[in-house]
């Protein structure tokens, strides 16, 4: 055993310290311990609530798509109605034109009662009948160009209709 006179006073202070010290660090270190436990249960609750507001934004998100879709389709089958409406319309009048075509074509081509009409393959000279021809085919060109412009009209409604129903507040 060390005679007390020669462990000096600092050397008792030290080892009280270092015992101090390491009573502390171990109650520091259960302390500690349920610290990170608590932060590692508030994470987990945390994680939990962001899982659960991202499943109900994403089912908001696949609800909105889905009105959009069927605006889109709504729109689109109401397009399509009108352009089956304009082809219909397009094809009577096409139906027209071709027996007005050939009423004129008969009308045109009848034997002659008149001997002083013009042999074959030469121009009969009617100025009525040229005006007649420009003026049918002016009238074929009119209705196609109309027809375009019945369709372009129709294309653009569709658009103006989708875009109102997409940035339509939901």
């Amino acid at each position: 055993m060390i005679p007390a006179w020669l462990v000096s006073p600092w050397l008792r202070y030290g080892a009280v310290a270092a015992v101090a010290g390491i009573v502390v660090g171990i109650a520091q270190g259960w302390r500690y311990g349920e610290r990170i436990a608590g932060l590692e249960r508030d994470w987990s609750q945390e994680r939990a609530a962001l899982s659960e507001a991202a499943r109900r934004a994403e089912t908001a998100a696949r609800a909105e798509e889905g009105r959009r879709q069927a605006a889109i389709d709504e729109v689109q089958s109401h397009a399509q109605q009108e352009l089956d409406a304009a082809v219909r319309r397009e094809r009577a009048a096409a139906d027209v034109r071709v027996r007005d075509a050939v009423a004129a074509y008969a009308a045109r081509h009848r034997p002659a009662a008149d001997p002083g009409a013009a042999p074959a393959g030469q121009a009969a000279g009617d100025p009525l009948s040229v005006l007649a021809d420009l003026l049918g085919e002016l009238d074929g060109l009119a209705e196609s160009y109309a027809a375009a412009a019945d369709r372009a009209r129709i294309a653009g409604h569709a658009c103006e209709r989708a875009y109102d129903s997409l940035s339509a507040a939901p």
